[in-house]
């Protein structure tokens, strides 16, 4: 299996259709989404971008995608949580 990408976990918490998880894998996804919430949305500029993706803009998505990667090289064990969590789902 090739390792997940900040950009597949991206797209995966914010342009999923729902009818193909199952339940427990849209908990999954929630719960990752608010993990990344709650780490990006310090930073005013990546709580617009997030707010911006979540209503389906690909521009913002890309954004997020570059907060995440930042967050994730500076803090390992938060990386860990989001790939584990990404892997998981």
């Amino acid at each position: 299996m090739e390792p997940i990408t900040v950009a597949t976990i991206v797209a995966l918490v914010f342009q999923t259709t729902v009818e193909k998880f199952t339940e427990a894998a849209l908990e999954k996804i929630n719960t990752l989404r608010q993990i990344i919430w709650n780490k990006l949305k310090a930073n005013s500029n990546a709580e617009k971008a997030l707010q911006a993706a979540e209503k389906g803009s690909k521009t913002d998505l890309e954004k997020v995608a570059d907060y995440l990667k930042v967050a994730m090289n500076d803090e390992a064990d938060f990386a860990e949580k989001v790939k584990g969590l990404a892997t998981e789902i």
